[in-house]
């Protein structure tokens, strides 16, 4: 699999936020979580590789990388905070992804404070 047919495999799963189908999204959504851990910096990563992150690329990797990998991570953080945002989440949805964007930040406590704001701005908005 190439780096460009995997970066439109990418493209078109975050598009399925957009989806009609409320299961197509909450699947985009659990996506979009794993992504955004894979694409980021682990604060700790394990010595025996069993967690995949960008701080197991070398620098000098031939093909991957990690500064366009964790731009990507971020973009990606992002649009799960829009989507997280929208008037227009379904209730089901909306609960997916408090619970993903619980688990990065748990796991990835640089967006930690991201992750707080969004749901003060949830708190705040929701009737």
């Amino acid at each position: 699999v190439s780096t460009q047919s995997t970066g439109h495999l990418k493209g078109f799963i975050l598009e399925a936020l957009e989806a009609e189908n409320e299961g197509i999204r909450t699947h985009a959504i659990k996506f979009i979580e794993v992504l955004v851990l894979c694409q980021s910096l682990h604060p700790n990563p394990p010595e025996d590789g069993s967690e995949v992150c960008v701080n197991l690329i070398p620098p000098d990797h031939a093909t991957l990388d990690s500064s366009s990998l964790k731009a990507e991570g971020g973009v990606a953080f992002q649009s799960l905070v829009n989507f997280t945002t929208t008037q227009s989440v379904t209730p089901m949805n909306l609960m997916t992804s408090i619970g993903s964007l619980t688990n990065v930040a748990k796991q990835r406590p640089n967006y930690l404070g991201p992750v707080v704001q969004v749901f003060e701005s949830l708190h705040a908005n929701l009737p």
